[in-house]
């Protein structure tokens, strides 16, 4: 990765914090709501019958209306775990309300399930990611740790790929019209924010 590549990655990550955190919670309920009211609509969605989303962290789309309508349908919903084991990878460990978490060394919560209950990727037919920033050509820029471009780049090897989906959640102001994007990068299916689907309306279909 080049200095400037660097350098204007950190530079779209501390602008969409801030935007972020500028937002007040009702705001952001009212904005993960919608998107969940969207998601929910497609294809994708019904399709699935295991789901991965997260638990939102510092401002991110709150996730839990569509974690909400997908237990309505008795579909199975899943939380990333930090696999050490593994080389840094995520695992998915399933969560319900009442299961105990723990905060990993980041501060974000993990189901506290046995290790035998957690899924690998290819077990799951939807993958709900957090990001922060996106085009509308659909790529996506994380928090620089890779953890789900690690899980996820078995994706880069094939030109086929069924299971998992991977889908992106986001607010609209994290989009951009041009992000730095590096060979590594694993390409995600589609994003969807409170005012639409990218990197279009097909994109869940």
């Amino acid at each position: 990765m080049s200095d400037e590549s660097a350098a204007a990655k950190q530079r779209i990550r501390r602008e969409v914090r801030r935007a972020r955190r500028a937002l007040a919670q009702r705001d952001i309920r009212r904005r993960s709501a919608a998107a969940g009211r969207l998601v929910a609509r497609t294809g994708a969605f019904h399709r699935a019958d295991r789901l991965a989303l997260y638990l939102p962290n510092d401002g991110e789309l709150d996730p839990t209306p569509l974690m909400e309508r997908a237990r309505a349908l008795h579909k199975r919903c899943y939380l990333p775990v930090i696999d050490t084991m593994l080389g840094e990878r995520l695992a998915f460990a399933p969560y319900e309300p009442g299961t105990p978490l723990r905060p990993n060394r980041f501060g974000i919560p993990e189901p506290q399930v046995p290790r035998s209950r957690w899924a690998t990727p290819r077990m799951l037919d939807v993958i709900f990611a957090p990001l922060v920033a996106f085009t509308p050509a659909g790529e996506r820029l994380g928090m620089g740790g890779g953890f789900y471009d690690r899980t996820l780049e078995m994706r880069r090897h094939f030109r086929l790929w069924h299971r998992p989906r991977v889908f992106g959640l986001a607010l609209e102001l994290q989009k951009r019209e041009w992000l730095p994007t590096e060979p590594w990068d694993v390409a995600i299916d589609g994003i969807a924010t409170e005012a639409g689907l990218y990197p279009g309306p097909a994109a869940l279909r």
